[in-house]
């Protein structure tokens, strides 16, 4: 298809408008984050700009958090747990603007059912998409 658009845009002497190899990229970067793949999201970002997420410290911090909230809603408390020490901690020492959000995310662990607690819309698909809108 793009292969297809391309050519109708040579042919007619215009110039897309649109990086289509970027589109494509982004596409695939959400579907990852439809899955709740951060890690591939994270190494996509990198990928198409190495320099984004060091530039974009809370945009950084929203993926690790919507990884911490993927590990919850798989009930992989342990490591969980391991990876809210070991990542976002530092980070939110590093950036004070996002303490009330880890605190809230950190908040799930306490409830048995986390879906159905206070802070549960962070496990929504909407809390996915929200991440997501970040990224364009």
């Amino acid at each position: 298809k793009q292969w297809y658009q391309r050519r109708v845009a040579i042919t007619a002497g215009v110039q897309s408008p649109i990086n289509l190899e970027s589109m494509s990229d982004r596409i695939k970067i959400r579907e990852a984050m439809d899955q709740g793949n951060i890690d591939l999201v994270t190494q996509m970002i990198n990928d198409f700009d190495p320099e984004l997420l060091d530039m974009k410290p809370t945009l950084y911090f929203h993926l690790q958090q919507q990884k911490l909230v993927e590990l919850i809603r798989s009930k992989n408390i342990e490591e969980a747990l391991m990876f809210a020490q070991t990542e976002l901690a530092p980070h939110g020492e590093d950036h004070p603007e996002v303490l009330a959000e880890l605190e809230k995310t950190m908040s799930l662990f306490a409830f048995s059912d986390p879906e159905n607690c206070p802070f549960g819309d962070l496990l929504k698909p909407s809390q996915k998409h929200k991440v997501a809108g970040e990224l364009n």
